[in-house]
């Protein structure tokens, strides 16, 4: 997998498709209300990856703890790349259960990352 480019910068990993890669993932809630492990509308962070062969399932992930309003945490996350050779895009957002994906909000602006996954040997 070789990351093409990031939202602040630019790097190369370059590695097999399919393992399961350890990412920091970092937010800060700027709502007004906390958002909860538990109870009826938990929230939970969500990456998917998509291409232009379309989309593809979006996985849930929860968060280090409830986190306040103004509350920043950052932790680590398991993502797996895709089995398959090509280019994506990797992106995340958060949703609140039974209620919103922030990245349908128009004030939210998902982190999408450019990807090339190599088959094993290839640069």
């Amino acid at each position: 997998m070789t990351v093409l480019s990031t939202p602040d910068f630019s790097f190369s990993i370059v590695c097999p498709p399919a393992p399961s890669y350890s990412v920091e993932v970092a937010v800060t809630n700027t709502l007004a209300f906390p958002w909860h492990l538990e109870g009826p509308c938990p929230v939970y962070g969500a990456w998917h990856w998509s291409s232009s062969k379309g989309e593809g399932q979006r996985i849930r992930f929860r968060l280090p703890h409830d986190l306040e309003p103004e509350e920043a945490a950052a932790w680590q996350i398991n993502v797996k790349a895709p089995a398959d050779p090509g280019r994506y895009r990797l992106s995340f957002t958060l949703l609140q259960e039974r209620s919103v994906w922030f990245d349908s909000r128009p004030d939210f602006q998902a982190p999408l990352f450019q990807v090339k996954v190599s088959g094993a040997g290839q640069p």
